[in-house]
């Protein structure tokens, strides 16, 4: 009977384990250390979760509610134990705070991203404001990169000025971070650069000199389908010009986008694309 019990258990902690850094409990809220003292912090101010919509539907159910909070009651200790393990063995939003101000680059880039995926507490300000700042300032890309994309799973509505400008970063991962966040943080302001990316070609500079470069196609990708937001005839009718693309995942990636703003499917024809388009019919879904 032990040895039946034992696995159980085990699947149990880790499962325990596996959902706690998603958990806010009260312990973390009493341990919610700043980011540091002497930060300047200015004054002032995508899509439904399944698993949500599972909980809502079930709420519906008597038998289905019953089994909801039976479970809740019953995983919750192994959450609390889980926790308890987390912050006995040294891993605390303090220390992870710390590590975003580290002198290593790495530890700067895991302390960004520990804290903004253990800790809810964690995407919103102060920590969004270090963000930030972290995201215009930080000699390393990687650094820069991360702030950005932690902005992003933050959903900082705040944030999409910084988003733009990652655009223009030297770095292609910035650009790239730059362009998934405006696909879950729209900004209209950010069409012209997305635009610009989606092109294929950048301005850039070597030893002073201005130079014209390809763009990586994971940032072309990445515009593309976050011009899926944008409403207006003009980024419709520029991405119908990439569906002939000789990179087929660009060309894929705009007939999605194009798809997503109509609520229709052409295919690759840029022909019926540009009809339906300038057709009688409101375009956009």
């Amino acid at each position: 009977m032990r040895k039946a019990i034992a696995p159980i258990i085990v699947v149990l902690l880790a499962g325990a384990c596996g959902c706690q850094n998603n958990a806010q409990t009260d312990y973390q809220q009493q341990r919610h250390v700043p980011i540091q003292a002497n930060m300047t912090v200015p004054v002032g101010g995508g899509g439904t979760d399944p698993a949500k919509e599972q909980v809502t539907s079930s709420s519906n159910n008597n038998g289905g509610a019953i089994l909801t909070a039976m479970g809740g009651a019953f995983v919750a200790p192994f959450k609390a134990f889980g926790n308890w393990m987390d912050y006995a063995s040294g891993h605390t939003p303090g220390k992870a705070a710390r590590e975003m101000e580290d002198a290593n680059p790495d530890r700067r880039r895991a302390g960004i991203a520990d804290l903004v995926i253990s800790w809810d507490f964690a995407r919103k300000p102060p920590y969004t404001t270090r963000y930030k700042q972290i995201a215009q300032s930080d000699p390393d890309y990687t650094v820069r990169a991360m702030a950005v994309r932690a902005l992003n799973i933050s959903r900082d509505k705040t944030a999409t000025k910084i988003f733009i400008a990652a655009l223009e970063d030297e770095s292609e991962l910035v650009r790239l971070e730059g362009a998934k966040a405006l696909a879950n943080v729209p900004d209209p302001d950010a069409v012209p650069a997305l635009l610009r990316r989606l092109q294929g070609r950048r301005d850039t500079t070597v030893d002073g000199r201005p130079l014209s470069a390809d763009e990586g196609k994971d940032v072309r990708i990445a515009a593309a389908d976050a011009l899926r937001n944008y409403h207006t005839l003009d980024v419709a009718r520029t991405l119908v010009s990439y569906l002939n693309e000789r990179d087929f995942s660009v060309a894929w990636q705009s007939r999605q986008s194009l798809v997503a703003l109509t609520g229709r499917d052409l295919s690759y024809s840029q022909a019926a694309w540009l009809q339906y388009l300038s057709g009688p019919e409101k375009p956009f879904s």
